[in-house]
């Protein structure tokens, strides 16, 4: 366990998570807190498959209950949750927690809404427009996982290998490829039909057109990019115009186009970005392993 992880598990322990997160809600420290998630599953619907198996084991899907348990923390602890068409209508989103969830997986609908509707939260999904058109595509991050099972017999070593394979892929990726878009013989994501049917839990946003990292495309290639995702998406009756930056990557040319463009009042990274900057709006990450490191986190005592 690493040292950050165990200092997290010491300060919940000895209940400091807890006193901060009463101090900042009771003398309103603080600004909101976005949430960012990926996959919600049941760990029985995963044993049978590779892609899922793996996105528990790297904590790129969480389960219904674990979902359940953080949500309540973040509620009972620190703040409510708020609508995020708030966010595009309100001068400011006020001391609220937003959920969203990146990429557009199928199980979002069919694992997560039941916990929303149960809690009265609702989040925006942040669609890849090529998924949208391609449901059944088996993206790199996806492979890799699968992969690694087969290749690595011990499942330790499978999740190392899997992280390496994505964290060297996504600092030079230029978007999905064909390879990429062919199906597996499941559908993981949500289709346009979906998308124009999404339930009163979900908003739909943009999350570019092949998810690729904005610091490796030229200026022009970004705008195109991120309109394309935007044209995808916009046709949803649920629509709101935000954008999530593939993997939280954005550069100097990415804020200048958002700037001149005027459409986004809010665009988000995932842990690199800032507090209180709209176009570079921080997120804590839903999935992160440790529930204390999370709880820390929504706590403002680490980042």
């Amino acid at each position: 366990m690493s040292r950050k992880l165990l200092l997290a598990e010491a300060l919940y322990r000895m209940g400091v998570v807890h006193m901060a997160a009463a101090v900042r809600r009771l003398l309103g420290l603080g600004g909101a807190i976005y949430l960012m998630g990926h996959r919600v599953l049941p760990a029985q619907v995963a044993s049978g498959d590779a892609v899922d198996q793996m996105a528990l084991m790297s904590s790129h899907a969480i389960t219904p209950e674990e979902l359940e348990r953080r949500l309540g923390f973040v509620e009972r602890w620190i703040m409510p949750a708020g609508d995020p068409a708030h966010l595009c209508a309100a001068p400011s989103p006020g001391r609220r927690y937003f959920l969203t969830f990146d990429d557009g997986y199928r199980d979002n609908l069919l694992y997560a809404a039941p916990v929303l509707a149960r809690r009265g939260v609702r989040a925006v999904i942040f669609f890849v427009a090529a998924l949208l058109e391609k449901p059944g595509a088996n993206p790199w991050w996806d492979r890799f996982g699968a992969d690694a099972l087969v290749a690595e017999p011990a499942i330790d070593r499978a999740a190392q290998t899997y992280g390496r394979l994505c964290t060297t892929t996504k600092q030079h990726t230029q978007g999905l490829t064909a390879q990429d878009l062919v199906g597996d013989g499941a559908r993981r994501y949500l289709d346009e039909q979906e998308l124009q049917q999404l339930p009163e839990q979900f908003y739909a946003a943009n999350h570019t057109r092949l998810h690729a990292n904005l610091e490796r495309l030229s200026a022009a290639e970004q705008a195109d990019h991120i309109a394309a995702g935007d044209a995808a998406v916009r046709r949803c009756p649920r629509y709101l115009p935000l954008l999530a930056y593939p993997f939280g990557y954005f550069n100097r040319d990415t804020l200048d186009w958002l700037r001149r463009d005027g459409r986004y009042k809010l665009a988000f990274a995932t842990g690199n970005g800032v507090d209180g900057d709209p176009l570079r709006q921080r997120r804590i990450n839903l999935n992160v392993p440790s529930f204390s490191l999370f709880a820390a986190q929504c706590a403002g005592l680490m980042k």
